[in-house]
């Protein structure tokens, strides 16, 4: 996982209040005083967790492990590989592997190495197949500073957390950009419905972490459609568990049916049926407080289609979709749905309509009815 401290080191961001103050974990810890944390910085991420002790249930003792095997083979030979009880720093570190584990997939996914990075801003641009890209404003797949996790035991030390540096009173696991520092940031806490259990805190982080990355893929200065960037979430975290699913969306019906995980059979009856949301308006919405239960089914199938059946294709399209520049030299996006439109048609060689084709006929070979 390429273990690089257990702290102290720069985390978050201080308040507007205290601009120029260095933030680190000193300043977390001292602040939320009655939580113990536990801090790992590893070679792309800053992870700080307060989770208590996890006891293995009998169904999860084979999954965990093979995983406790990964990290004795790394080097944490003090590991005891049967044991039935994670500790507060087993899970930091195995909650560091799983972290590395999504960006090297992230990495996959885009079809490219850190080397394609910069590691700054004065080398933005670099001959990528013998063209002249922009490639973001530092190492972290174009971002200058590493991504970071927060995981509380309480949703007190949460709420404080959320309320004294982002400025926001919330419950809900939280995706931020640390903008001065470019750093984006995943909030996520023990008392979250469900997150006792840890393989949904496992798969909560995961799609968030999704999301950020995507967001930061050549640096972060505009907003994807939510299509896409939910969909990359749902991709991502049911490649870990399809069982535990996570929903940026607001709407009432999804916390209804959040106990329907097995989406296959779900979306084949759709589109069998021909019952299935519009994919042209699901490309149109900007928000994910947009998202019905329906679509965030179609956004991961999508995601998927693309990713397992067209991954190079998709790789380049995305391309496309991520560090645009302006003429003047600026990053922005303008007009997306219409560079979306265009990079459908010129990576994938698919008008709106052969892309809705193409994709019926994957959901229709691939996913069982039942």
């Amino acid at each position: 996982m390429g273990l690089v401290s257990h702290g102290p080191f720069p985390f978050a961001q201080a308040p507007q209040a205290e601009a120029g103050k260095i933030l680190t974990t000193k300043d977390i810890q001292k602040l939320l005083a009655f939580e113990h944390f536990r801090w790992i910085e590893t070679k792309h991420f800053k992870i700080g967790s307060a989770m208590g002790s996890y006891s293995i249930q009998e169904k999860e003792k084979k999954y965990y492990r093979a995983q406790l095997e990964r990290l004795k083979a790394m080097g944490l030979k003090k590991v005891k590989v049967k044991t039935r009880r994670l500790d507060p720093w087993l899970r930091l570190h195995l909650y560091a592997l799983w972290a590395e584990d999504a960006y090297k997939e992230f990495l996959r996914v885009v079809r490219k190495t850190d080397d394609d990075f910069p590691e700054d801003p004065a080398h933005a641009f670099k001959t990528i197949d013998g063209k002249k890209r922009y490639m973001g404003q530092g190492p972290y797949l174009g971002q200058p500073a590493k991504y970071e996790i927060l995981i509380t035991h309480t949703m007190k030390a949460y709420r404080i957390f959320m309320a004294r540096f982002l400025g926001r009173v919330t419950v809900r696991a939280q995706r931020w950009n640390f903008v001065q520092r470019g750093a984006l940031f995943v909030g996520l806490s023990e008392e979250m419905p469900g997150h006792r259990n840890d393989r949904k805190m496992h798969n909560s982080m995961v799609f968030c972490l999704a999301i950020n990355m995507l967001d930061g893929y050549r640096f972060y200065a505009y907003n994807l459609p939510v299509w896409l960037t939910e969909g990359m979430g749902h991709y991502f975290e049911r490649r870990v568990s399809p069982r535990f699913n996570s929903y940026d969306s607001n709407e009432g019906s999804v916390a209804d049916l959040r106990r329907t995980w097995r989406y296959e059979p779900k979306v084949r009856a759709m589109v069998a049926a021909g019952a299935y949301p519009p994919l042209a308006g699901i490309f149109r919405k900007r928000d994910y407080g947009e998202l019905k239960f329906q679509d965030h089914l179609i956004v991961w199938s999508l995601v998927q289609f693309l990713a397992d059946e067209h991954g190079d294709q998709f790789a380049r399209f995305l391309d496309r979709m991520k560090g645009r520049i302006n003429p003047d030299g600026s990053t922005g996006a303008g007009n997306l749905l219409g560079v979306q439109r265009r990079a459908f048609k010129e990576v994938f060689g698919w008008s709106p309509g052969r892309l809705e084709e193409a994709w019926k006929n994957y959901v229709l070979t691939h996913y069982p009815a039942k």
